[in-house]
């Protein structure tokens, strides 16, 4: 179906269901944390970071507990496309662009290329079933294009010691006839899959897990950290904030992370030639097939930064035209979005937070957290265990200091969103009938967030509130799903039971 002929409401039944494959299987619950409790580290987040670094510290003989606010991988990790590849569209010519090209920057382009076979030994190792396999990865422009930026990301790649192939011409893409480059031993996998499976496999004897047990403040005293929620604690000397959003900082990192919405549909293409697919230019999508020989493959593209949107449904309509028009498919059997935060140089901080002994961050993937992730687990775990690799620390470091290249977008996203926080965007202040089919009463603007207090957004696609100060978002009763808000917000509804309709039934992952 056509973007054009598409019904207003996007939850329309031909219009596909409004949630990520990898959350379609229900798993046991794990308990909330009640009581106190000690280890020697404890983890602020159960998605793929969380896992990953349960499963470094573990292997190392710590005891770990890891705190999750909702369900095991159903945040950003299960929202995830699910591509395990070093190829990130564009990103290694800006970085390039912003960084000296040194040995730091050529072990983290080596780490980032070894991430697929990272996975694939943890895999073996643990029997973890989550359909992982390896796959060619290309970037792609259309046949005749006229500008340079295929050619600018070959250099690039090239600088960084990757060794990527000329495709040349391939006119069986998903994409139709493409000029590509090729790498191959790339992956994909069913990220929720992966992250509760290792947890699973974890021993028991090293490992707990609570769900449900978001953590409300962490605070050190007496050389530990301290992590609260509503019925408990866990302290430890060493704090892990795998949590997309930094609990506790000190170091200021929300004025240093931008939010992100990344949109996705699942569809079937006329054309498979099978791989990891992401264009350069043109509508800028990227591609994977799934499981299934004959079956859907995923989308995605529109990136735009959170609650900024007079209104997401018009994304999703775009969305759907360009892939559409660029795959022949004429159906959506699913649609979703998924939120990461990026960086002011396009490095993610992974490290030390602060000058506080034993508080780490791992964050700012810039969507593509799933390569990121198991590298950057790794080295935490390293710093945590006094190794090497100084020079990574300081480029990666949550305290670095920007360079100069980096200045001019750090500034222009510090004074928008300060503009948001003084001065609310029509579409924050959007009330009456916009909002009237959301539940909330007619007339009354959305809630301020609890972070910082910047006027929310009515997502009408996803039916969330959404802050596009620093990437809170808010389910239906209020309560915060992604983002560094740690506090429900008040939604003041048309009835007492009405609120922020949330189209993910509780019992999903």
């Amino acid at each position: 179906m056509r973007g054009d002929h598409m019904a207003d409401d996007l939850h329309a039944e031909e219009n596909g269901i409004a949630s990520s494959p990898w959350l379609k299987h229900t798993r046991a619950r794990r308990p909330a944390l009640d009581g106190r409790l000690e280890a020697d580290a404890v983890i602020v987040g159960a998605g793929l970071v969380g896992s990953l670094v349960a499963a470094e510290l573990t292997g190392r003989g710590l005891n770990v507990i890891v705190l999750e606010r909702q369900r095991i991988a159903g945040g950003t990790t299960g929202h995830s496309t699910a591509k395990i590849t070093v190829l990130h569209e564009t990103d290694w010519s800006r970085i390039i662009h912003l960084h000296p090209l040194n040995d730091a920057l050529w072990e983290w382009a080596s780490l980032n290329a070894a991430a697929p076979a990272m996975y694939h030994e943890l895999i073996d190792r643990y029997g973890i079933e989550c359909g992982f396999r390896r796959l060619d990865g290309y970037l792609c422009e259309r046949l005749g294009a006229t500008d340079t930026t295929l050619a600018g990301e070959w250099s690039a790649l090239r600088a960084i010691g990757l060794d990527i192939e000329d495709a040349g011409p391939v006119g069986d893409s998903p994409f139709g006839g493409v000029v590509a480059l090729r790498l191959a031993g790339q992956g994909q996998f069913d990220s929720t899959a992966f992250a509760a499976g290792l947890f699973d496999a974890l021993p028991e004897n090293r490992l707990q897990v609570f769900e449900s047990s978001a953590v409300r403040t962490l605070a050190r005293s007496g050389g530990r950290w301290e992590a609260r929620t509503d019925n408990g604690s866990v302290t430890a000397p060493i704090a892990v904030m795998a949590s997309l959003a930094p609990v506790r900082d000190p170091t200021l990192l929300f004025a240093r992370l931008y939010p992100y919405a990344h949109y996705a549909v699942e569809t079937h293409p006329q054309r498979r030639s099978d791989g990891l697919w992401m264009q350069v230019n043109g509508s800028g999508l990227t591609a994977r097939p799934t499981d299934e020989a004959q079956g859907p493959w995923i989308f995605s593209g529109s990136h735009t930064r959170l609650g900024t949107r007079p209104d997401e449904r018009a994304i999703y309509r775009r969305l759907f035209e360009d892939v559409h028009a660029e795959t022949l498919s004429t159906d959506q059997s699913r649609w979703w979005s998924t939120h990461d935060f990026s960086t002011p140089d396009g490095l993610p901080f992974v490290g030390r937070a602060g000058m506080h002994d034993g508080l780490y961050f791992i964050g700012g993937f810039g969507g593509w957290g799933m390569t990121k992730a198991i590298v950057s687990a790794t080295l935490v775990a390293d710093e945590i265990e006094g190794l090497g690799r100084r020079s990574l620390r300081g480029l990666l470091s949550p305290d670095r200091f920007h360079r100069a290249g980096a200045w001019p977008g750090l500034l222009k996203e510090n004074l928008e969103t300060a503009g948001r926080l003084v001065f609310p965007t029509p579409e924050q202040k959007s009330a009456a009938a916009a909002l009237t089919p959301m539940g909330l009463a007619a007339g009354v603007e959305p809630p301020r967030c609890t972070h910082l207090g910047c006027r929310t957004k009515v997502n009408m696609a996803e039916h969330t509130l959404d802050c596009p100060c620093h990437g809170s978002r808010f389910a239906d009763d209020g309560t915060p799903l992604y983002g560094p808000a740690r506090r429900d917000v008040t939604v003041k509804s048309s009835d007492e039971t009405a609120g922020v309709r949330n189209d993910t039934p509780p019992d999903r992952v």
